[in-house]
């Protein structure tokens, strides 16, 4: 078996409580992927399946910006919201959505940033009666992180489209 070591350390201004440090390993095929949600649950996959579209609040089509792990990115603030919708996909009962973000991004001069709170996405579903509701919490880093999320069980009311996710920015 081979060591490992591994080092936490924390900014200047930061206060960090660990309780608990495990290792896992977990087990997969090449070229399927991993990831966890903010609770630790883990998910795996494989080529996942691009949204039929990505609309921003003001209705722009923000797609283009969410294909890929560029970097690019849509820049999302508070108020704003993104929709993808999902309707040319059908759910199956092992379906996840996975999401990538950064947070902590600043557009301003490139001077240390004032970090005043933890920068939270909702990511909501409608429900039974056609509201947005918040099915989850994800929380991104300092640098692009990738959670996965076990959201099929809310698509129970209609198993094909059209239905999305809503993106929405907390603080």
């Amino acid at each position: 078996m081979e060591n490992m070591s591994s080092t936490l350390p924390n900014t200047n201004l930061e206060v960090s409580f660990i309780d608990l440090l495990h290792l896992i390993t977990v087990d997969h095929v090449p070229n399927m992927f991993v990831a966890t949600d903010d609770s630790g649950n883990i998910c795996n996959y494989l080529l996942p399946k691009q949204p039929q579209s990505a609309t921003d609040k003001a209705g722009n089509d923000v797609l283009p910006l969410t294909r890929s792990p560029d970097d690019i990115g849509y820049r999302a603030y508070n108020g704003d919201s993104v929709v993808f919708d999902f309707s040319n996909c059908t759910i199956g009962a092992n379906a996840n959505l996975i999401v990538r973000a950064t947070g902590y991004k600043t557009d301003t001069a490139p001077v240390p940033p004032t970090y005043v709170d933890r920068p939270v996405l909702q990511i909501q579903t409608k429900n039974i009666a056609g509201a947005w509701t918040t099915r989850t919490v994800f929380y991104p880093r300092m640098l692009p992180s990738v959670n996965g999320f076990d959201l099929h069980k809310f698509f129970v009311y209609d198993k094909k489209g059209p239905f999305g996710f809503r993106v929405l920015p907390d603080r």
